[in-house]
């Protein structure tokens, strides 16, 4: 009897087993290019609430960008990303609907700001040379508001260390009055002052310098003091902020 067919039949179950094992796990994207940029996503449940985040991305020198990032797919839109026009100072509405910010324009030596606002449901941007209401937006970066939890529980702070080559950044619990040391040591390079407070009151925004000697965005925990890394590409950070849950 000849042995070809049986070993055809042999084959195509093989292929076929390796196959099975190729499929993605439930659950489980795999990534996808959108714009020439590589998206990649987690293992995220179906019900996990998305989470976007604003930051100022700077390409080279004199030229940035506007950013807009799901942290947990890792979705990625560039809200604004002209040639030679620099942007800074990116701020959610409280609504979270849309998002502002300032690009300065230069021309013969003189420098003009542009208020621009972003609608994130529809992508439509307008621009004015008037300063949209602060009312209906985030306060600055600097306020000292933003150092403070959404519950009031929490204070973040810096200190530059006596080798003013780093920050220590510490949280003050201002109802015990008790100091937690969060980032400590030569490691812990940092922006002071550029934090952006989660609605749980527990997690927080803020600029860090990364093993790559970059400025990437990192989220830290107040209660557990862990830090995460969630920027990594080959761009210096600034100016991060949560985005208010719509």
């Amino acid at each position: 009897m000849p042995r070809t067919p049986i070993l055809i039949a042999g084959m195509l179950i093989l292929i076929l087993i390796a196959l099975a094992g190729c499929r993605p796990e439930p659950g489980v994207q795999k990534p996808a290019k959108t714009d020439g940029k590589q998206q990649v996503a987690d293992q995220q449940p179906a019900d996990q609430p998305e989470e976007w985040i604003a930051f100022v991305s700077t390409v080279r020198e004199a030229k940035n960008k506007i950013v807009l990032l799901e942290i947990h797919s890792e979705q990625e839109i560039t809200v604004a990303d002209t040639p030679q026009q620099q942007y800074t100072d990116p701020r959610f509405s409280l609504d979270g609907k849309k998002l502002r910010y300032t690009e300065y324009r230069h021309h013969e030596g003189m420098q003009t700001a542009f208020y621009w606002v972003y609608d994130i449901a529809s992508g439509e941007q307008t621009e004015s040379m008037e300063e949209p209401p602060k009312d209906e937006f985030q306060p600055t970066l600097s306020d000292k508001s933003m150092r403070l939890s959404p519950d009031g529980k929490w204070r973040l702070s810096s200190a530059k260390q006596p080798e003013q080559r780093y920050f220590s950044v510490h949280g003050l619990n201002t109802e015990s009055r008790e100091f937690k040391p969060l980032l400590k040591g030569r490691g812990a390079k940092c922006t002071p002052g550029t934090y952006s407070w989660n609605k749980d009151s527990r997690r927080y925004l803020y600029i860090r310098l990364a093993p790559d000697n970059l400025w990437q965005v990192y989220i830290g925990d107040i209660i557990d003091g862990n830090h995460k890394q969630i920027t990594s590409d080959k761009e210096n950070k600034a100016m991060p902020r949560w985005r208010p849950t719509p």
